[in-house]
């Protein structure tokens, strides 16, 4: 199916190169339109399938997609033939749910992509309406059946060719980077020891960065992928991981060239994007400048500490502030208020995406006989002690 599904982009007239788009589920079908368009020697355009029609429309329309895959969920609403029996529908909780979902997710169309590929979603019997020149995932199966015997020749391309657009979260606008697969496969068999015969299984979606990595790094290194679908914070995860005995791998934040990402952006300049304007200290923001630019957001500060912390129920370490008042009394200041001009002052001065989930108030910092701020006894103290006054 690899083959002539890959064989149907020729037909059709594509020019090699085009960008074809995928807005899915992760699941078997869309990770085998993934490879036959990679085998065809065209390039992944992943939307991740929760976005809004404007997000989709923007990423359609910098990346050029001659073609996206979707799901129905995604494309249509339903059209009833009358009032009278969309009542009757809605009578029924269930599939009166199904039919608002549907409504509500025409995104795709709304987006006013180029043809559309409408795949059902398993279960899925509704009528549909399809635009013209759009095709039902019957009908694409019918022209790529008629293909089966017929030898396909996979495009050869040199090894740094790009095979996938992947666009930022959104919050650095309109950015893309762009993955390529040998290096993500190289960097798993590197940095996360997957070997051949291993079962990898990382839930995601081909539109986050992570998607496009588990193909390659699972699939180039022999490995299996294996996909579930529903959401793996409940109990039903770890049964389906558990007899596959996959190993455990926490989320680091890891330079994206050591996932497969490049950085190369194909609308914007990347060092202009991530890296121009931030102050660095050995390669990272300096928590000096943290705490240069929150010293200055009220009169009222003497002081402050930008410490990393973690959270009492586990988790990535929080951004905290400490402050030290010129004036005892400035303690029973509006923290909330405080906190939100740390946040608007460090995104403003230092980078957008900075955060600062929490304030703390202390008398003074613990400092050294050199009066060096001993960062590591007051990261100590935040995660032992209960601040009264965090937000």
């Amino acid at each position: 199916m690899l083959n002539t599904e890959a064989s149907w982009f020729t037909i059709v007239g594509l020019e090699k190169g085009s960008a074809i788009a995928i807005d899915m589920s992760m699941n078997v079908k869309s990770v085998v339109i993934y490879l036959a368009i990679v085998l065809a020697g065209y390039v992944v355009v992943s939307i991740a399938d929760s976005f809004a029609a404007s997000e989709i429309s923007t990423r359609l329309k910098i990346s050029k997609a001659k073609v996206i895959f979707t799901q129905v969920k995604k494309f249509f609403s339903l059209f009833a033939k009358d009032t009278q029996q969309l009542s009757c529908f809605l009578c029924c909780s269930i599939i009166g749910c199904l039919i608002l979902l549907l409504h509500k997710c025409s995104r795709v169309v709304d987006a006013q992509s180029p043809m559309a590929v409408v795949i059902p979603t398993k279960g899925s019997e509704f009528s549909m309406k399809l635009r013209n020149g759009d095709l039902s995932w019957h009908d694409f199966l019918e022209k790529i059946n008629s293909l089966k015997g017929k030898e396909f020749i996979a495009t050869e391309q040199p090894i740094g060719t790009f095979t996938n657009i992947l666009f930022s979260s959104g919050t650095t606008g309109n950015s893309m980077d762009q993955y390529y697969s040998l290096k993500a496969a190289a960097d798993a068999w590197c940095h996360m020891d997957v070997r051949k015969g291993d079962v990898v299984c990382w839930p995601t979606n081909l539109g986050r960065m992570m998607g496009p990595w588990l193909v390659y790094a699972s699939l180039l290194n022999g490995a299996s992928m294996a996909l579930y679908i529903g959401s793996p914070l409940g109990s039903g995860f770890a049964k389906f991981v558990q007899p596959q005995n996959v190993p455990g791998i926490g989320e680091l934040a890891l330079g994206p060239l050591m996932l497969g990402a490049s950085n190369t952006l194909l609308n914007a300049d990347h060092y202009g994007v991530y890296f121009k304007g931030m102050p660095l200290l050995n390669g990272k923001v300096s928590s000096i400048e943290i705490e240069r630019i929150c010293n200055g957001v009220d009169s009222n500060i003497l002081e402050t500490a930008a410490i990393g912390v973690p959270p009492s129920g586990g988790g990535p370490e929080l951004l905290t502030i400490a402050v030290v008042f010129k004036d005892s009394n400035s303690t029973k200041q509006d923290l909330h208020q405080l906190r939100m001009s740390f946040n608007s002052a460090l995104q403003k001065k230092l980078n957008p995406l900075f955060r600062v989930p929490q304030v703390v108030t202390l008398p003074s910092l613990p400092r050294t006989a050199s009066n060096k701020v001993m960062r590591r006894v007051l990261r100590q103290q935040l995660s032992e002690t209960n601040q009264n006054s965090k937000i």
